[in-house]
């Protein structure tokens, strides 16, 4: 019995580490695709079902991060090496921390 909460607990904590694994390298490639385009105005706030939620700090940067969005998408894939990332939608909040 033993054995087998421990298999549960070990399935578990490596499920769970897989997932934030995915998504500090979704975070670490958005970072260096918006470099430039968007640096210090955006942050990548979740990933679910191939779609990135991304914040931006003003109404100005989210007109500029949609006028870039194509372009930030492709660049996003192109630096996780596949197309997991589907679509990128923008909200304007805060990005610090």
């Amino acid at each position: 019995m033993a054995e087998r909460i421990n298999a549960v607990i070990n399935d578990v904590i490596n499920s769970l580490s897989k997932g934030r694994l995915l998504s500090e390298e979704i975070e670490r490639a958005w970072q260096d695709a918006a470099l430039g385009v968007l640096k210090g105005h955006a942050k990548a706030a979740a990933f679910k079902d191939g779609r990135l939620l991304v914040t931006v700090d003003s109404s100005a940067w989210l007109y500029k991060a949609a006028f870039c969005k194509k372009e930030l998408l492709d660049r996003l894939n192109d630096k996780l090496g596949d197309d997991r990332v589907k679509k990128i939608d923008f909200k304007i909040g805060a990005i610090n921390g």
